[in-house]
């Protein structure tokens, strides 16, 4: 067998295992939305909608995701126009944490409040706001007002399972910035 059609072979067995993988990627954020909406259907309208950036101005840690995540995301990073995609790179580059020990997600479009890539986002976006994990709930103070006196009335998503069930699927979760630092879209200043 040649080099090339062993090559092409290698790239056709890449590109299925990866659309596998976007699949069991799919049906996981579908069933973390499912979990959204039956919050929303027990507890009405939810704080956290489209222009809401709490969460994303206030992240105690950066997301991680898996190689199957970041794929997604990168494809939708890279049909942002360029100035957006050197905007967020020039931000990956300076990140750091505030005197509270919070990133601002270098992916949130300030001015809006809106993720540059909500389509695509990691799963661990989708769940702020709805899930709890064992050192408390994962949200911020408009969502315990919104519960009220009621939050032992809500099942929370599980964070922890959710994490599990992710890296068990796709491999050990990468946090953001490093996830960009590797990749090349043709926005980095240095390529």
């Amino acid at each position: 067998m040649s080099v090339n059609r062993w090559r092409s072979l290698r790239s056709i067995a890449t590109l299925d295992a990866v659309e596998g993988s976007t699949s069991r990627l799919h049906v996981l954020q579908d069933e973390v939305d499912e979990r959204v909406q039956q919050m929303e259907r027990s507890h009405g309208a939810w704080p956290c909608r489209a222009g809401c950036d709490t969460c994303c101005r206030r992240l105690g840690a950066l997301p991680s995701v898996s190689d199957v995540e970041f794929a997604e995301l990168w494809r939708g990073f890279s049909a942002l126009p360029l100035a957006v995609r050197h905007q967020v790179r020039r931000r990956i580059a300076t990140l750091a944490a505030d005197a509270a020990g919070h990133y601002v997600c270098p992916l949130l479009d300030e001015e809006s409040g809106r993720c540059h890539v909500y389509a695509v986002r990691p799963t661990a976006c989708r769940t702020y706001g709805f899930y709890s994990g064992r050192d408390g709930d994962y949200w911020c103070d408009r969502v315990t007002e919104h519960i009220g006196d009621k939050r032992d009335t809500l099942v929370a998503g599980n964070q922890l399972a959710i994490d599990r069930r992710r890296d068990a699927q796709f491999g050990p979760s990468v946090d953001l910035v490093t996830r960009f630092a590797a990749a090349h879209d043709g926005s980095n200043s240095n390529e």
